[in-house]
C-alpha cells in the first residue's frame, strides 16, 4: 500500500500505540496516535485519516461511543474503523458492528495479521468510494438529461427508483410505491402498452422496451419516458 495512507491509532495503552505504530510504519503507512476517544474526535475534526484503529475500552469515551459519533457526521461517516478489543464475547462483537465498525480484531494482536487486515479494509473502502463516485456522476447525468430508472420487486409488490425517477413521478424520494400507485401515474392510453410488456416479461421471460408518459399528481404529463424490463431469476 502507498505511504500516503494515513492511519489513526486510538488506544489509552502506550505500549499498544507504540507496537501498532511500528507495525504500520514498517509497512509504509503514515501513523497518527490518540490516547483516548475525545482526543481522537478532536483529531478527525482537523484531519481525515484513511482508516482508524480504535480500542474498545478507554477511560473517557469508549470505542463504541466514538464509532457512533464518527458515523453520525457526514465528514467522517465513511472512514473505515477497525475496533481492537480483548472482549471476545458475542455481545461485544455485535455491539462493535451496531456502532458502525467496519471490522474488529481480538487482542492479543498478531501484528502481521493486523497489517494485512488494514490493507484489505483500505482496498474495500477504495472500491466503495469509487462506487459512490460513479453513482453520484450517474445521478448528476440523469438530472441533466431528465432520465430516471426504476425497479419493480414483484414478490413484494414494491417499486424503487432513482431520485430523478421519483422527481419525474412527483413522489418523495425513498417512498415505497405499490404497483397500484405506479399504475395511477400512467395515462390510460399508455398503461395497456406497459401492461402488455410486463405480462410478456413475467409469463414468457421476454425482455421489452417502450416509451410512455408519466402523469404527475397535479394532472400534468411528462414527455415520453423510456422503460424496459429484463428477466432475472
Amino acid at each position: 500500500m502507498s505511504a500516503t495512507h494515513n492511519i489513526l491509532v486510538v488506544d489509552d495503552d502506550a505500549m499498544m500505540r507504540l507496537l501498532a505504530g511500528q507495525a504500520l510504519e514498517a509497512s509504509g503507512f503514515n501513523v497518527a496516535k490518540a490516547t483516548g476517544g475525545k482526543e481522537a474526535l478532536d483529531y478527525v475534526k482537523r484531519h481525515t485519516p484513511d482508516l482508524i484503529l480504535l480500542d474498545v475500552t478507554m477511560p473517557d469515551f469508549d470505542g463504541f461511543a466514538v464509532c457512533r459519533e464518527l458515523r453520525n457526521c457526514d465528514d467522517t461517516k465513511n472512514i473505515p474503523v477497525i475496533m481492537l478489543t480483548a472482549l471476545d464475547d458475542v455481545k461485544s462483537i455485535g455491539s462493535a458492528y451496531e456502532a458502525g465498525a467496519t471490522d474488529f480484531i481480538i487482542k492479543p494482536i498478531n501484528w502481521h495479521i493486523l497489517v494485512q487486515r488494514v490493507i484489505y479494509v483500505l482496498r474495500a473502502s477504495a472500491a466503495f468510494s469509487a462506487l459512490r463516485t460513479s453513482q453520484a456522476r450517474l445521478e448528476h447525468a440523469q438530472r441533466i438529461a431528465h432520465l430516471g430508472h426504476w425497479e419493480w420487486d414483484i414478490e413484494r409488490d414494491s417499486i424503487h427508483g432513482s431520485d430523478e425517477a421519483y422527481r419525474i413521478f412527483g413522489i418523495e424520494p425513498g417512498t415505497t410505491i405499490t404497483s397500484t400507485i405506479f399504475a395511477n401515474s400512467i395515462p390510460a392510453d399508455d398503461i395497456e402498452r406497459l401492461n402488455r410488456g410486463l405480462r410478456q416479461l413475467i409469463n414468457d421471460r421476454i425482455s421489452f422496451s417502450l416509451e410512455y408518459r408519466v402523469k404527475r399528481p397535479n394532472g400534468e404529463s411528462t414527455n415520453r419516458t423510456a422503460a424496459g424490463g429484463n428477466f432475472r431469476s
